[in-house]
């Protein structure tokens, strides 16, 4: 059918000059029933009834409810997060985009009120500054910075699509996979990766991975 009308539950979202692209999207519904989305580093200053929520400085994922309400920031700290996938258990993950200065694109599993470590004003130092002298970006590894949500694996060079194979239609073999869009510039360079996760530790870890 076609919508008849445009009802706007939420604006502010991209509120500074930043990547083309780095804007809003991931928009994927969560096995709690609430929508969850992102944006990039673009930022947001999102003013609801009760309260406003605002951060210039990173990209974020959001929850709310079917209706818009009871919007929530989830977990903060990210580049250019471009979608979203839950696997079988409700455990939310997304790819997030490397910063061009030697650092890697990152297989992140998102977690409430977790801080992936991105903050904008890195893109602007020559070396990315903590980002890349910490390396905020690397999984996790003794004297990392405690402060961050680590990626589970350095995986890819421009993490696009995502999405989670629930067991209809592949054969059995992929039961359990994610599938990411790599992008890396241009076609002829780009293509998907498949993998699945375990459980390792607080997280999980990367395994049976395929180009």
């Amino acid at each position: 059918g076609k919508a008849d009308r445009q009802l706007v539950l939420h604006e502010g979202f991209g509120v500074r000059v930043a990547f083309r692209g780095h804007d809003l999207h991931g928009l994927t519904l969560g096995l709690d029933g609430r929508i969850y989305f992102s944006i990039g580093d673009r930022g947001y200053h999102v003013e609801t009834k009760s309260e406003t929520f605002a951060n210039p400085e990173s990209g974020a994922v959001f929850r709310c409810e079917q209706d818009g309400s009871h919007l929530e920031v989830f977990a903060t700290g990210f580049r250019n997060p471009q979608e979203l996938a839950f696997n079988d258990y409700g455990d939310l993950f997304t790819g997030d985009n490397n910063s061009d200065s030697g650092d890697l694109a990152r297989w992140v599993h998102v977690w409430e009120g977790g801080d992936a470590g991105w903050r904008m004003a890195f893109q602007y130092l020559a070396d990315r500054g903590p980002w890349n002298q910490e390396l905020l970006w690397k999984p996790s590894f003794a004297g990392q910075a405690a402060w961050i949500m680590p990626p589970v694996e350095n995986l890819g060079d421009g993490p696009s699509g995502i999405c989670y194979y629930p067991g209809t239609g592949l054969s059995d073999s992929y039961l359990g996979n994610f599938f990411m869009c790599d992008f890396r510039g241009q076609a002829n360079q780009s293509g998907v990766r498949t993998f699945k996760v375990r459980s390792k530790g607080a997280s999980f870890e990367l395994f049976d991975q395929e180009v």
